[in-house]
Order: C-alpha cells, then sequence, then structure tokens
C-alpha cells in the first residue's frame, strides 16, 4: 500500500468535499447532542448541540438547524421543566434574531431592545427569568423552525437514494 493512499484513508472517499465533511461533522454533533438529551447529560446536549448548530447554519443545511434549534428548545424546555437554572443559548437568541432582519425600522429597534434585554436577564442566575425569557421567545424560535424546515423541503442539496 502506498503512502499517498493510506493517508486519504482516514479522510473518507476522494470525491468527498471539505463542505460536506464540515456538514457531516455538524450533523454528528447534533446526533451526539441528542444522544446526551436522551441520556440526561443536558449541558452537553447543549454543548453538542450548539456546536451542531453553528456548523449546519454555515454550511446552508437547513434540516439539521432546524433540528438543532428544535432540539435546544426542547433541553430549555427540560431545564425550566425541572426548575434547574439555565441560560437560553446564544444560537437560539441568534435564530430569532436572523428571523426578525426583514421586519420594519421601529419593529426591529423594538426586536433589538427586547433581544439586548433577554440577553441581559438571561445571564442572571434568576431561574424564573430564564423561563420567562424562554415563553417570550418561544413563538419566535418556533416559526425560526418550521421555517427551516420548510426551506429544507424546497432546496434540499442531498441526494437520495435510488429506490428500486
Amino acid at each position: 500500500m502506498s503512502r499517498d493512499r493510506a493517508s486519504l484513508q482516514g479522510f473518507g472517499s476522494d470525491s468527498q468535499t471539505e463542505r460536506e465533511r464540515t456538514k457531516h461533522r455538524g450533523r454528528m454533533s447534533v446526533v451526539r447532542g441528542s444522544l446526551y438529551l436522551l441520556a440526561g447529560r443536558w449541558p452537553d446536549a447543549v454543548k453538542e448541540t450548539v456546536d451542531g448548530a453553528i456548523v449546519a447554519k454555515a454550511n446552508n443545511d437547513h434540516l439539521w438547524h432546524g433540528k438543532a434549534l428544535d432540539h435546544l428548545l426542547v433541553i430549555c424546555l427540560l431545564y425550566a421543566w425541572a426548575g434547574l437554572d439555565f441560560q437560553i443559548p446564544q444560537a437560539l437568541l441568534a435564530a430569532t434574531e436572523k428571523s426578525n432582519s426583514g421586519s420594519g425600522k421601529a419593529s426591529k429597534e423594538r426586536l433589538s431592545s427586547n433581544h439586548a434585554d433577554l440577553k441581559a436577564a438571561s445571564a442572571k442566575s434568576d431561574p424564573d427569568s430564564s423561563l420567562y425569557n424562554l415563553v417570550g421567545l418561544l413563538p419566535e424560535l418556533v416559526t425560526v423552525v418550521q421555517n427551516l424546515y420548510s426551506r429544507a423541503w424546497v432546496f434540499t442539496e442531498d441526494k437520495l437514494p435510488q429506490l428500486k
């Protein structure tokens, strides 16, 4: 076996691009986050899922970005249900900020001040304020996730296997 062939084996097939590898790493991060969530390791689930959301967003992987945001929302709801202190992950706040970027100027100013208040309040260690902030973001987050799932349906880049 030649040295060139041995060095490529650990990195997938020759036809796989760097973007596909990055997309795969992001998806695996979301899967690991899902497994941590199921295992009850919520802090690890947040870390892995946020990493996956960032990679999915950067690669326009709409389905997996929506799935990551969906999981982060569930994790926050579980923290609130358990009465534990939590901070709303930046990935969720960033998703709602982007969804409102097409609004009018007055609406943008109001939303940006609301997001600044949410960021400041989320940094506090009061579980009730975190829950209150989450309830305020919930309708926007659900809309963002639904829009991402819709985009994934319309703008699919993934090739589906042929059925025989």
